[in-house]
């Protein structure tokens, strides 16, 4: 079962130094001293575009990275309300590394989710090897051009869309 709302904390682990070298770090990769963190508690669900302005085809989902670490994103895994999953793959996307606290999009595109604009929709994330990580859930409506964002420690719709940004509500 997934969880409701209780969302893990990252570990309290000291990270010093976490890349092998290429400058990007897996969801195992070692860090200081040779301890393993798991570098998944790290992204975060962050925004999301359900009405776009005109077409729908401009739907997305953003994750954000709050550790000082590239990591790479291949093998995570959305899936929304009707159970559709997308897994990130370099196939569908120019990129699967989120820079260190740095956000990521993910179009409707490349992951074929399309979110309900009324009656609400579901949007869960798992790490790869399929550990749930984190769900965000809206009801009613979602107005044209207004996302469901992660602002100030709770979700909520905000007119100021922020893509590749820090979120701002109003």
């Amino acid at each position: 079962d997934v969880p409701d709302d209780d969302t893990p904390l990252p570990p309290t682990d000291d990270i010093d130094d976490a890349a092998d070298g290429d400058g990007v770090v897996t969801h195992d990769e070692e860090v200081s001293s040779g301890a393993s963190t798991d570098m998944t508690y790290f992204i975060h669900l962050s925004e999301i575009l359900p009405n776009p302005k005109g077409s729908d085809a401009g739907e997305w989902t953003e994750l954000y990275n709050e550790s000082p670490f590239t990591i790479d994103l291949a093998g995570w895994q959305l899936q929304d309300a009707t159970s559709r999953v997308y897994t990130i793959s370099e196939a569908d996307l120019s990129t699967t590394d989120i820079q260190p606290f740095g956000y990521f999009q993910i179009p409707r595109e490349a992951s074929d989710i399309a979110l309900n604009n009324s009656g609400g929709e579901a949007l869960i994330l798992y790490a790869p090897g399929g550990d749930f990580r984190e769900r965000t859930d809206y009801t009613g409506s979602a107005k044209e051009d207004t996302s469901w964002a992660f602002v100030n420690g709770q979700w909520r719709w905000t007119a100021e869309v922020t893509p590749g940004k820090a979120n701002v509500g109003s």
